[in-house]
């Protein structure tokens, strides 16, 4: 875990400008705020792995209240600097440096209306511990959104291959963030189908609403077909879902 820390501390001076520039990144962000509570009474929300604030400022930005935390000092500085920027958002929210896997931390003593845990679970050794927690500081009734790389995603397998044999394709130049020695999938210990995650989220006293597989696509004019395709579990990358806790009543 500790080597995964320090990979998030060198990417941190450069992470929010290439998460705020990047399709998927938009494309996330679109989904989580269709799927969050309104803010006619403003929501408490917990951002766990925050990176470097681009959600967080996103979410203040709309009128939520924002608990962002994370495992990384560099992150929880880059998010200081990306709330600067905003004064009004900046009051709106509170960071917190966590311990490993989030078994400690003052967020453990609020209740939140709405957890968000994006691109995290993959990282973590100790996934199912984390994810009790998350739904502990759940309200009953309360969403918890997550994205994990879907596993049966063929080209999540194809990216794995090029990982294993990246002698393969490195002389040309291709697929650098996949041949490089410290490509992200030396960090991943996890991919997850829909199905796993419904059952262990059940566990936990959360049922799944909703959820979709997407691709960043390039351009908008892809075709329809593509559309489709990317959305489709087999080739979507990545699984965006929602689970609710249920009521005392349920």
């Amino acid at each position: 875990m500790a080597s995964t820390v320090a990979y998030f501390e060198q990417m941190a001076p450069q992470w929010s400008d290439g998460d705020t520039a990047s399709s998927c990144f938009q494309q996330r962000l679109a989904t989580v705020l269709s799927w969050l509570p309104g803010t006619r009474q403003p929501a408490q929300v917990l951002d766990y792995g925050c990176g470097s604030g681009v959600f967080v400022k996103a979410l203040a930005d709309r009128g939520y209240h924002v608990t962002g935390v994370d495992e990384s000092p560099a992150m929880i500085e880059a998010a200081r600097r990306t709330l600067a920027t905003d004064p009004a958002a900046s009051d709106a929210c509170r960071l917190e440096r966590v311990d490993s896997e989030g078994l400690g931390g003052e967020f453990l003593n609020q209740r939140f209306d709405c957890v968000l845990c994006l691109g995290v679970l993959e990282y973590v050794d100790g996934y199912q511990a984390l994810l009790a927690r998350l739904c502990s500081v759940l309200k009953p009734g309360g969403s918890l959104i997550l994205s994990v790389p879907n596993k049966l995603s063929l080209m999540r397998k194809l990216e794995r291959l090029i990982y294993r044999f990246p002698w393969l394709l490195k002389k040309a130049g291709l697929f650098s963030y996949l041949t490089a020695d410290d490509s992200y999938l030396r960090f991943q210990v996890h991919q997850f189908s829909g199905r796993q995650l419904n059952r262990e989220m059940a566990r936990h006293g959360a049922t799944f609403e909703q959820g979709l597989y997407h691709v960043a696509l390039g351009h908008p004019a892809e075709s329809p077909l593509a559309r489709r395709m990317v959305h489709h579990p087999l080739f979507g990358m990545t699984l965006i879902a929602r689970y609710r806790k249920q009521t005392a009543a349920a």
